[in-house]
């Protein structure tokens, strides 16, 4: 199950820049393994495709916009869902 939310960074000036962020389950260490969550970026690409960034970070003006953000990509994941393989069968040929 992923969790959302949205970063405010409020500026000197008194202005908010909003990050829209997805979490992940990640495992770590080498000897003893511990998992954790880690908020990850919602990025963008030019197609109009959604990718999770630790490095990159889109920033939005608006609380709106960073809310919509985060609702498509809710879509986009739902689509990629859908197109997975649900399960395999073989007829076989005599």
């Amino acid at each position: 199950m992923s969790m959302y939310r949205i970063k405010i960074n409020e500026l000197n000036n008194g202005k908010k820049e909003y990050i829209p962020q997805a979490s992940k389950f990640k495992v770590f260490g080498k000897w003893t393994l511990r998992m954790g969550i880690v908020w990850e970026n919602i990025c963008k690409s030019y197609t109009d495709h959604y990718f999770l960034s630790s490095s990159m970070t889109h920033i939005y003006q608006k609380e709106e916009d960073a809310l919509q953000i985060i609702e498509n990509y809710k879509k986009q994941i739902v689509n990629e869902n859908g197109e997975k393989i649900k399960s395999v069968k073989y007829k076989q040929i005599n």
